[in-house]
């Protein structure tokens, strides 16, 4: 299942689709006994100290504030599954495009990739698919991108 808000960046509003979408997810997965869940964030949400100065200024002082409402609810989302008592992952892929699945990607889990500033929603869902077993992300923050 995927959820987003509509209105882009300069129709930015108070929401909680996030964050309530994601404790109604993980309270029917209770119900169900079911375990692994991906929960997807944005890459701004913290700023990485590894992108290019240029870079973090305009995701801290353009972005941060042009999608704070969106932001505000995806905290709360990430905090809520982490609290959680689930085998979650939760991926910050940096801006979404709609290009071709290409598989090239790369990932860091707990940590920031240096210059990674965009990603096709098709490499998304293949890293979802290709690591939905994996361990070494369970509990874990993943970054990936090009």
């Amino acid at each position: 299942m995927a959820t987003g808000v509509s209105g882009g960046m300069f129709g930015d509003k108070p929401t909680t689709l996030y964050s309530e979408g994601a404790l109604r997810v993980m309270e029917a997965m209770g119900r169900r006994g079911a375990r692994r869940a991906f929960f997807i964030s944005a890459s701004a949400i913290e700023i990485s100290p590894v992108l290019p100065a240029m870079v973090r200024w305009a995701a801290k002082n353009v972005l941060q504030r042009l999608l704070r409402h969106m932001y505000a609810d995806l905290r709360v989302m990430e905090s809520r599954v982490k609290e959680s008592g689930l085998d979650w992952t939760i991926i910050r892929p940096p801006r979404l495009t709609n290009a071709a699945m290409g598989g090239r990607y790369r990932f860091a889990v707990n940590s920031f990739l240096p210059n990674c500033l965009s990603i096709s929603r098709a490499d998304v869902a293949h890293f979802v698919v290709h690591h939905a077993g994996d361990r070494g992300i369970f509990r874990g923050v993943v970054e990936v991108g090009y």
